[in-house]
């Protein structure tokens, strides 16, 4: 018992991930480059006041009269008729087609993570899954791999999805900007932009707690495998709370009588009569009985009349 030698414990390095990784920084290097040098970019800003203004002096895109209360749910409409303000805008569920593909991806998501886990749980070991050996040569590292990619690939794509509501959620606080006294600014700061959306801020905290958290559940472990602790079984609760949130912020109605847009740039064209650094949206002019005209100024014009007529 004595003349044993003392166990070792040994950190190692695999040479596969750091070589994937550069790989996938030379692709989207590679992309970045290709794009800039055949995309004319007429601006650099992510406000989509600013790429909207952009648009319509390089006149890609033209302000259509009459529309200056039709939000995006109504932008295909051929009949341009008068219409009195809404009290409560459509959310970007009811606004854009993609958000209803982007709920069933998320919930999707959420289901088959569920079965999978179900599956493991009865089928699996106590402890791991059975893809393990007693050592870790290349081919399993490498098969091991590829399943880690697989599988966190559908955690990034569905945080991916999340961002995308929230964003439209993001785009729609830059215009709505415009109904208060300080009105909106299309070259904001866009570190303020995001700091002052809750849900982006919920979510910039969220994306890499997620990633450490299934980073901590499943692994690779030389000796043992492919390695996964019993904590990925809570981690369709964590799929759950990222479902629910992006149903929340998709289903949420902004409230006054300002024409949602959600970053739609030809919207946004329609409802901007008027390009400056500050913009007010409010109340303009008549434009004949009994139809009333709202826009927007570089200071700060009355509220529109709840009832009336605009177009």
């Amino acid at each position: 018992m004595g003349n044993e030698p003392p166990s070792e414990s040994y950190s190692i390095v695999s040479f596969l991930p750091p070589i994937i990784l550069g790989l996938a920084l030379a692709i989207q290097a590679i992309l970045g480059l290709f794009a800039f040098l055949k995309t004319e970019v007429l601006t650099w800003s992510s406000s989509p006041l600013d790429v909207a203004s952009a648009l319509v002096y390089h006149q890609y895109v033209r302000h259509q009269p009459r529309r200056c209360m039709r939000p995006v749910s109504k932008t295909k409409d051929s009949l341009i008729k008068p219409v009195p303000p809404l009290s409560v805008q459509p959310s970007a569920l009811s606004s854009h087609k993609t958000v209803y593909r982007v709920l069933w991806f998320v919930w999707l998501a959420l289901a088959v993570w569920a079965g999978w886990m179900s599956i493991w749980g009865v089928y699996g070991a106590p402890n791991r899954l059975q893809f393990n050996d007693s050592v870790a040569p290349l081919r399993p590292l490498g098969l091991g791999l590829l399943y880690l990619a697989a599988v966190q690939s559908v955690v990034t794509i569905d945080l991916h999805c999340c961002e995308l509501v929230t964003t439209l959620t993001r785009d729609e606080l830059v215009w709505r900007a415009a109904s208060t006294p300080a009105g909106a600014q299309p070259a904001g700061n866009p570190l303020k932009v995001v700091l002052g959306s809750w849900q982006s801020v919920v979510l910039l905290m969220a994306k890499p707690a997620i990633h450490w958290f299934f980073g901590i559940t499943l692994s690779i472990v030389a000796g043992e495998g492919l390695y996964g602790t019993s904590l990925i079984l809570c981690f369709p609760l964590v799929l759950f709370v990222v479902a629910l949130f992006t149903t929340v912020v998709a289903t949420r109605k902004p409230l006054g009588p300002q024409p949602a847009a959600y970053g739609h740039i030809q919207t946004l064209a329609d409802l901007v009569d008027r390009w400056s650094m500050v913009m007010c949206w409010g109340d303009k002019e008549k434009l004949g009985w009994p139809v009333w005209h709202a826009g927007t100024n570089n200071i700060p014009l009355p509220y529109v009349r709840m009832g009336e007529l605009y177009a």
